[in-house]
C-alpha cells in the first residue's frame, strides 16, 4: 500500500522507462529538499552478545541489525519480535499475540497474564475492555461486548455509537459492508432521536459512509458534525480521510492539519498516523511524513493499526534510501502490532522483490491472500515473483486475477487503482512478450497506456 517507490520493479524490459519517466520530476525536486535523516541505531556495542542484550531489553530490533553474526543476528530478531508480542498481548487484552510465541513457557505465561487481565477487565469496566478490543481491531469481541453494554443501558448514546462503529469496521474488514452498514446506521438513528445535537453522531454517521462507501454522504455528514462544533477535531479527522479516499488529496492534508492544529495535547494519535501516510506519497512531504511517523511509533495510546501503517511507511522511506536492513526491522516491528494483517505480507514480498528473492517474495504474497483474497497489490507482487521464477501460466493468472477483484478492493484508494492497474497490464505485456505471443503483448501494453494515463490525470 505504502510501497509506491518500488512499483518500478514490478516491470521489466521497455516499459520499464516509464515509470522513471513519471518520476523524474519529483526526484528532481525532492534533490532541492533538505536531506531527509531516518533514525539510525548506533553500533555502539561490546560485542555481539551487548548488541543482542540490548536489543531484547529494549524490544528494538533495530539493536540486532548491529549483531555481526548472521545467525546470532536471527535469533536476536526472534527472541525481541517474541518480547514485543509479549508486550502487545498485555497492552491489547489478546491471547492470540501470545500464540505467536514460539517458546512454550513464555507463552504459557503470556496467556495466563492476558487472560487474568481481560478477566478482571471485563468484570470492572467492560466499556473499556472493548474500546481496546475495538481500537485494536478486535472486532467480534469489542461487539460481543457493546451489544451487551446496550441491552443494559439502551438509551447511552456512547454504547450506541461505538457498537455502530465496530459493526462499520467488522464490514469492512470482512468485505461484507452491506450486512453490517445498515445495521450500524440504524443505532446512529436511534442516537438521533436521544440527543440530536451531539456532533459525535454525524461524525460516527460519516465514517460509516465511508465504509458503505457513500462519500458524499459522509462528507455531508461530517459537515453537519462541523456545524454543531467547527472545533471537533474527530469531524476533521474523518472528513480528512473521507478526502483521501475520494483521491482529493490537499483537501485531505487541510483537514488533517487543521485537526493536528487543534490537537494542542497530541491526544488524538490518527491524526498523525494519516499525515504520515499522506504526506509520504509526496516527495516534498517526506521530512512531515518522517515527524509525524515517530509521533505515532512513540506513542503509547496510538493503536495498533496506527502503529502498523506508520512501520510500514518508514520502511519506505528506509528502502529509498537502500537501507534494506533497516526496512526489515521496520516491518517486523510492525507485524508484532498485527500479525495478521495482510498489508505486512505484501509490504514484505514488495521488500524481497527489491532483494530478487523471489521464491520469499512469493510465499509472502501468498500468505497476504490467505487473510484477504481480494488484496491486489498481492496479486501484482506475485504474479511478478512467479514470473521471475519462470512460472510464466501462473503469473499470467495471478496478474488477471487482481485485475478481476480490483473494483472490490476497498483497500486502495481510487486514486491508486490506475496506477496497480497499470503495474498488472504492463506485467502481463512483459510475460508476452516473453512468450513471443505479440498480439497479447500489444494488447496489454494499450491497455497498460490507458491505465498510465488515468493514472496521470488522477495524480
Amino acid at each position: 500500500m505504502v510501497f509506491a517507490a518500488l512499483s518500478v520493479i514490478f516491470i521489466s524490459g521497455y516499459y520499464l522507462k516509464k515509470n522513471f519517466d513519471l518520476k523524474k520530476a519529483e526526484k528532481q525536486e525532492a534533490i532541492q529538499q533538505e536531506e531527509l535523516v531516518l533514525p539510525k541505531q548506533e553500533c555502539n556495542f561490546q560485542d555481539d552478545e551487548a548488541a543482542f542484550d540490548a536489543a531484547v531489553e529494549e524490544t528494538d530490533i533495530f539493536f540486532c541489525d548491529c549483531v555481526k553474526n548472521e545467525e546470532r543476528k536471527a535469533v536476536c530478531k526472534k527472541v525481541t519480535m517474541e518480547t514485543k508480542s509479549f508486550n502487545q498481548a498485555l497492552v491489547q487484552y489478546d491471547t492470540e499475540l501470545c500464540r505467536q510465541i514460539l517458546d512454550e513457557e513464555r507463552q504459557k505465561a503470556c496467556l495466563n497474564i492476558v487472560q487474568s487481565g481481560i478477566d478482571y477487565i471485563q468484570a470492572k469496566d467492560p466499556q473499556y475492555l472493548a474500546q481496546i478490543y475495538s481500537q485494536n481491531n478486535n472486532y467480534d469481541k469489542s461487539i460481543e461486548l457493546f451489544e451487551n453494554l446496550v441491552v443494559q443501558e439502551p438509551n447511552n448514546t456512547a454504547y450506541l455509537l461505538s457498537l455502530a462503529l465496530s459493526y462499520a469496521e467488522k464490514g469492512m474488514m470482512e468485505h461484507n459492508e452491506s450486512q453490517y452498514v445498515d445495521k450500524a446506521l440504524s443505532l446512529v438513528e436511534k442516537a438521533k432521536t436521544i440527543k440530536s445535537n451531539d456532533p459525535e453522531i454525524y461524525r460516527t454517521e460519516g465514517y460509516i459512509y465511508e465504509t458503505k462507501p457513500d462519500y458524499e454522504k459522509a462528507l455531508a455528514s461530517y459537515n453537519k458534525s462541523l456545524e454543531l462544533d467547527k472545533n471537533y477535531i474527530l469531524s476533521y479527522l474523518g472528513r480528512g480521510h473521507t478526502y483521501r479516499l475520494m483521491g482529493a488529496l490537499n483537501e485531505a492534508l487541510e483537514d488533517f492539519r487543521q485537526a493536528a492544529k487543534l490537537d494542542s495535547k497530541k491526544e488524538y494519535p490518527d491524526i498523525y498516523a494519516n499525515l504520515c501516510v499522506l504526506a509520504s506519497t509526496r516527495s516534498d512531504l517526506e521530512k512531515e511524513a518522517l515527524q509525524n511517523c515517530q509521533i505515532v511509533v512513540n506513542s503509547k495510546t496510538a493503536a495498533s493499526a496506527a502503529k502498523v501503517n506508520a512501520h510500514q511507511v518508514m520502511a519506505n522511506l528506509y528502502i529509498n534510501q537502500k537501507r534494506l536492513a533497516e526496512a526489515e526491522s521496520s516491518l517486523l516491528s510492525a507485524k508484532t502490532y498485527a500479525p495478521k494483517d495482510p498489508n505486512i505480507f505484501v509490504s514484505f514480498a514488495q521488500l524481497y522483490l527489491y532483494k530478487k528473492d523471489y521464491a520469499l517474495a512469493e510465499q509472502n504474497a501468498q500468505e497476504a491472500l490467505k487473510i484477504d483474497p481480494l488484496k491486489t497489490t498481492a496479486y501484482d507482487a506475485l504474479s511478478y515473483a512467479l514470473y521471475q521464477q519462470g512460472q510464466t501460466q501462473e503469473a499470467i493468472a495471478a496478474a488477471q486475477k487482481g485485475l478481476e477483484v480490483i473494483g472490490q478492493d476497498v483497500s486502495l484508494l481510487f486514486s491508486q487503482k490506475a496506477g496497480v492497474k497499470k503495474r498488472l497490464y504492463y506485467n502481463l505485456a512483459n510475460i508476452y512478450s516473453y512468450l513471443k505471443d505479440k498480439d497479447n503483448e500489444m494488447r496489454y501494453k494499450k491497455l497498460g497506456d490507458e491505465a498510465e494515463k488515468e493514472f496521470i490525470d488522477n495524480k
